[in-house]
């Protein structure tokens, strides 16, 4: 059996280029977990209201009335910080934090966008609603009464190559909500 036929030769290279890819791919993964960049000009959210009433969703799960809230805003983010090379997409939510008797902490995502394009990085947003068909939200107890929420603006950086990578901006001041 000769050593220097062509397919081991063939075989030689392939596993000499695989192993080099694997180098290459843990040195990207290594160079994002050191660069990790951050969105600087984050400002809060600013809540106009928080608003809520009693609706019926038929493709719900059961069929009854339950309270729903919508929330206004205004948001005025800057993303391009956090675009590289290694940049897929970011995932930019919008998330209302607001304690209960049950539980310390209750977080819902009221809005979200996918920015696919550094382009679209700085969002500029006047008198948006939160989507009640793709955001649904209502408080399990039906009782929004006395309730106090704050809007914090959170991203998840997709990158093409290695770890997905998140942060978050301050949180708003806190906005009761009212009784349609």
């Amino acid at each position: 059996m000769l050593l220097d036929t062509t397919s081991n030769r063939i075989s030689a290279f392939f596993s000499k280029l695989s192993s080099m890819l694997i180098l290459l791919c843990a040195i990207i993964t290594l160079q994002n977990l050191v660069e990790n960049p951050s969105a600087e000009k984050i400002l809060p959210a600013t809540v106009h209201y928080a608003k809520y009433k009693p609706a019926r969703f038929y493709h719900a799960f059961h069929n009854k009335r339950q309270n729903y809230a919508q929330i206004k805003f205004d948001l005025d983010a800057d993303f391009s910080n956090l675009w590289t090379w290694n940049t897929k997409h970011i995932v930019v939510y919008l998330v209302a934090s607001y304690p209960t008797e049950k539980h310390d902490v209750n977080n819902i995502v009221v809005w979200d966008r996918i920015l696919s394009t550094s382009e679209e990085s700085h969002l500029q947003l006047e008198n948006t609603l939160s989507n009640l068909h793709a955001h649904p939200f209502n408080e399990y107890s039906n009782d929004f009464s006395n309730l106090k929420a704050n809007y914090t603006m959170h991203w998840t950086v997709s990158p093409k190559l290695g770890f997905l990578t998140w942060g978050s901006g301050t949180p708003s001041l806190a906005v009761p909500f009212t009784k349609v």
